[in-house]
């Protein structure tokens, strides 16, 4: 049996209806609302001739404040009439997964909301082990993108494809850890070296007594590990000389590995009172400590908030992050990638971020 609808409530939906029409903002109030007239906006609305951006973003802007339905096709025209900006961004595999996604995140992010460039971001991750693999994802990475930010390690390989994608007006920049210097555009991260003072400077406030430490490394080819491993030594050796480096450990970052190394150390060092982890893969770390009893009275400093070191934060398991401003790194990564692309290739440089300091009772 066919449903019957009354007439008098198609008569009330189509009033409704009629009513919210009317009520919706039009091309009209849009040009009154950003000061200009209806040709040009329907000009930008319909594509009919081209539009300065600066006025695109004056009707975007005004179509905004109104709530007018016809915001997105306004976006569109925009990012259509910028120019294009791609970088690549090449990250580590494996280690610490949710800091390097966010940060690929971050910078994504970041370009797509440049308001002079039409601006993306293509992201790969690369096994740092094997330096020609590296070296060839960043020439594959150089022939589809306008600029390239790296996280990798220091190897004559990866030097020398920087050395070949700065000829070809594809400018490289370093990110956390420096590598191709002299080469490279710029460096953006911690001066590496100061951040293992500060965490050497720590251990000695905070240990129960003096003592002997360990130095944990992910690789000797990260400068950036090695200059946090100089820092450290050189403070203690310094300021601190009644707390002894015992070993300096290169880990991988797989966590089965490093709980086994860690233990084992552990076990021949009863009188061990801190540990700095100047690389990656904290949770082979944590996990032994916890595991060993000796959580809280070995003073463990690490780097880069993960959601494993930020549990064992509140735990007291870690003592200390030496933490990146993840935002901050993007935003001055894209401001420089933004001068090259405005004023040409400078001579390479460095630019050092302030690093965060988080506690168990900053968090």
């Amino acid at each position: 049996m066919p449903l019957r609808v009354p007439a008098d409530s198609v008569i009330k939906d189509a009033k409704h209806g009629s009513e919210d029409m009317a009520n919706r903002p039009t091309i009209q109030d849009v040009a009154v609302r950003a000061g200009l007239s209806l040709i040009t906006v329907d000009r930008a609305l319909n594509g009919r001739k081209k539009v300065r951006p600066e006025t695109l973003r004056r009707i975007m802007e005004a179509a905004q404040a109104i709530g007018y339905h016809g915001v997105p096709l306004v976006e569109a025209r925009l990012r259509d009439d910028l120019p294009s900006l791609r970088v690549g961004v090449l990250l580590l595999e494996g280690p610490h997964p949710a800091f390097f996604r966010g940060l690929g995140a971050g910078i994504e992010a970041e370009m797509r909301g440049l308001a002079d460039f039409n601006g993306s971001a293509l992201l790969e991750f690369a096994d740092w082990s094997d330096p020609q693999n590296v070296a060839s994802r960043l020439r594959k990475l150089g022939q589809q993108v306008d600029a390239i930010a790296a996280m990798t390690i220091d190897h004559p390989a990866i030097t020398a494809i920087v050395g070949e994608l700065r000829d070809l007006g594809k400018p490289v920049y370093s990110l956390l850890s420096d590598f191709a210097p002299g080469v490279r555009e710029s460096y953006i991260g911690l001066n590496n070296r100061q951040a293992g003072r500060a965490g050497a400077w720590f251990v000695s406030r905070v240990a129960r007594r003096p003592g002997k430490v360990l130095a944990f490394v992910g690789s000797s080819r990260f400068h950036g590990h090695e200059m946090r491993e100089i820092g450290f030594r050189s403070y203690l050796r310094e300021r601190a000389p009644a707390f002894e480096v015992v070993d300096t450990v290169s880990h991988p970052g797989d966590e089965a590995a490093t709980y086994r190394l860690t233990s084992d150390l552990l076990r021949r060092h009863e009188d061990l009172v801190a540990i700095n982890l100047a690389g990656f893969g904290p949770e082979g770390v944590i996990h032994a400590l916890r595991d060993s009893g000796r959580a809280g009275d070995v003073v463990l400093v690490c780097n880069e908030v993960t959601p494993e070191s930020a549990t064992a934060l509140t735990e007291e398991i870690v003592t200390l992050i030496i933490e990146t401003p993840k935002v901050l790194l993007c935003r001055e990564l894209v401001a420089l990638i933004k001068q090259y692309k405005r004023d040409g290739a400078s001579r390479p440089g460095q630019a050092f971020l302030p690093f965060n300091l988080l506690m168990p009772e900053s968090i």
